[in-house]
């Protein structure tokens, strides 16, 4: 039988729907560990790398396949998640799942009657920590359809754009992650926010040394120096945006650099032969009072619902008792 790491990568490689942080090349904690499901032949045909939350002193825990299972076909799905009821450490409360599914997927409602018939419920909003719905730019129609598709404002930014002599280059060396990160911490101190923490550069760091294909670091540059860029993650046969950085002083604000970068990403897309470009979510509630919403709508008003994280529950009391202790505590917090 192929060592763990040969059948990660060749389940990765036939996912029906396959997301990073289900890859064996994303950093894995110390508390992450993998249950897989293969065959008489010993072929993978699902997995789950699982994160493990200590609570009640670290005697039980919660366990959750982030943007996951993998798994080749429903019926693969559905063996694998009687596995996850079963062969867990008997710390476990509970397991959560979340496969990376769009409500339009012909497989979505199949997905949802598996979960059903597992007896795998939707966890509330209240503790879903994922977003549930995207924006998502489908690549079928080619690069003029979709740009005659882009708001005026986004066309007039990309315009801008050119004329203000923005570069967007692509990045493949350390030296290159070495500037996102530095562009990318900046921003986010100037706002207020914390920079990327260090198992995420971690995973960038992984990602990078991938064969090119899976990992997109793009940098804008004016004047050659660097004033914005973005990461994307190619998983299956979508780009998914997820990490992006914009400097905001006050001699680059009015700069069209994330434009560049966006329309950059989707053309590269194309050129790659995949179906589209996830734009790495949308904060439905907010609507157009959030200005990130506001300019991913500048490219497509196609808003995707993701698949909801469902979760199967094998202690009910303690699990039961451990919420209304959490909301307790949250109710006398001053």
């Amino acid at each position: 039988m192929q060592n763990s790491a040969s059948l990660w990568q060749q389940l990765y490689q036939h996912a029906s729907h396959p997301h990073y942080l289900q890859s064996s090349t994303w950093h894995r904690p110390s508390s992450q560990f993998e249950i897989l499901t293969v065959d008489n032949q010993g072929v993978a045909l699902a997995g789950s790398l699982l994160s493990r939350t200590p609570v009640l002193g670290n005697r039980f825990a919660y366990y959750e396949a982030v943007r996951g299972p993998l798994f080749v076909n429903s019926a693969a799905l559905a063996l694998h998640l009687q596995q996850l009821k079963t062969g867990l450490p008997r710390d476990a409360i509970s397991v959560q799942v979340s496969p990376y599914l769009y409500q339009s997927d012909p497989r979505f409602e199949a997905t949802a009657n598996i979960m059903a018939q597992q007896s795998f419920l939707p966890v509330d909003a209240a503790r879903n920590n994922l977003y549930t719905s995207t924006p998502v730019v489908k690549l079928v129609e080619g690069i003029d359809n979709i740009r005659s598709h882009y708001r005026s404002s986004f066309k007039r930014q990309l315009k801008k754009g050119k004329k203000d002599g923005i570069d967007v280059t692509m990045g493949h060396t350390s030296e290159d992650l070495a500037a996102y990160i530095e562009g990318h911490s900046q921003a986010n101190l100037a706002r207020g926010a914390p920079p990327p923490s260090e198992s995420i550069i971690f995973g960038w760091h992984q990602l990078l040394k991938q064969p090119p294909g899976q990992f997109r670091l793009t940098l804008a540059k004016y004047q050659g120096q660097p004033v914005a860029g973005q990461i994307s993650v190619i998983c299956g046969n979508r780009m998914i945006y997820e990490w992006g950085f914009s400097n905001s002083a006050d001699q680059f604000k009015n700069l069209a650099k994330s434009h560049m970068l966006h329309d950059s990403a989707i053309q590269h897309a194309i050129s790659m032969g995949l179906s589209c470009y996830d734009l790495g979510g949308f904060w439905k509630q907010q609507g157009n009072s959030n200005s990130l919403n506001r300019f991913k709508l500048s490219m497509t008003d196609n808003i995707e619902e993701t698949f909801p994280k469902h979760e199967f529950v094998i202690r009910p009391a303690i699990h039961q008792g451990y919420q209304r202790l959490r909301k307790l505590v949250k109710r006398y917090q001053p």
